[in-house]
């Protein structure tokens, strides 16, 4: 089973398929009153046909549903989901344990408890929550007379650059199919930000152990993570790294951030790759602790010369019958580009 909640909105001849556990409720209210919605439960998804790259249908074990569009909204099922497609939409995410620490009823707070299911609970385990608690009921001190009910465990999905609870997206969503845009800028939300290499199970695994702390801890300018790294390298990279380059990550690309002098030569009798990696870090508000560094770099190419290695830029292809582009690429840039690669 992917996912227990299922509906089929539709408007005019056009319809939609959901699969959600409370995102196609938020839709549904986006859209207009007189919008028909049905509710199917227990429905497992099989496949998501398509064609020329544009949503057909939904092909169920209660039969084949015709549609315009499909929103997947499946928590931590949304990766398999979107590997039902072909050719398969990357959705990366992976779930880790979420705690919810339910109470008796307390006279000085509103019991607002969050529903849980049963069938998703994972095992409790108080001595891992037992940190956590010390600090809530420091932060709230009336909890300290609290008869406490239950722990919950329960499973969490969480993408691999840190955004969740992106408000207004169901209300987006809704626009989007029935008026074919919305006037919010969703660029950071697109799906297409991911690449395969973020789709891949080990990385996610690796990635997720981290995420789920930047959500409540204090992010510095700049920030880096630590999780996933060296995955896609240049060429040069043990150049880079003998030179004392320090790496921060762009689409999994390790790239210099800057370069340590003080880290230039050492292990000179050592392979490159032995070489101690270093991740570029800032970790203050106040003037970053590469800043002279990077001074002295733009320094230098000012007033002599410097070489940037461009090897993670992202490559087009470009191709006319003649010589329309060269004429084009041309006009466009300051050097000559008709030259035999």
């Amino acid at each position: 089973m992917l996912s227990r909640y299922r509906s089929v909105i539709k408007k005019g001849n056009s319809s939609c398929r959901f699969l959600s556990e409370n995102l196609n409720v938020e839709v549904a209210q986006n859209f207009p009153k007189d919008t028909r919605v049905q509710v199917i439960e227990n429905c497992t998804i099989k496949k998501i046909h398509q064609t020329n790259k544009k949503v057909t249908g939904v092909e169920t074990d209660q039969g084949i549903i015709k549609c315009e569009y499909f929103v997947n909204c499946a928590g931590f099922w949304a990766r398999g989901v979107g590997q039902l497609s072909e050719p398969y939409v990357k959705v990366p995410l992976h779930a880790v344990e979420h705690y919810y620490l339910h109470t008796k009823p307390l006279p000085s707070l509103d019991a607002m408890l969050p529903a849980s299911s049963k069938e998703r609970q994972l095992p409790e385990d108080w001595d891992h929550f037992h940190v956590l608690l010390e600090q809530l009921i420091h932060s709230v001190p009336s909890l300290d007379n609290a008869v406490l009910d239950k722990l919950c465990n329960r499973p969490e999905a969480f993408s691999p650059d840190c955004i969740a609870a992106a408000g207004g997206v169901g209300k987006a969503t809704a626009k989007i199919i029935v008026n074919g845009d919305t006037d919010f800028d969703m660029y950071e939300l697109e799906v297409s930000r991911f690449l395969g290499l973020h789709n891949n199970r080990k990385f996610l695994r690796d990635r997720v152990k981290e995420v789920p702390g930047l959500h409540y801890g204090l992010i510095y300018p700049f920030h880096e993570f630590q999780t996933g790294r060296n995955l896609r390298m240049s060429p040069v990279y043990p150049k880079l790294l003998e030179a004392g380059a320090v790496f921060g990550q762009v689409m999994g690309y390790e790239r210099p951030t800057w370069f340590d002098p003080a880290h230039i030569g050492i292990n000179q009798d050592a392979q490159v790759w032995s070489m101690p990696y270093r991740m570029a870090y800032t970790n203050t508000f106040g003037k970053p602790p590469w800043f002279d560094f990077v001074a002295k770099e733009y320094q230098a190419c000012q007033e002599s010369v410097g070489i940037s290695d461009y090897s993670s830029f992202t490559k087009i292809d470009l191709w006319s019958k003649g010589n329309e582009i060269v004429d084009a690429l041309q006009f466009v840039c300051s050097n000559d580009v008709d030259v035999p690669v």
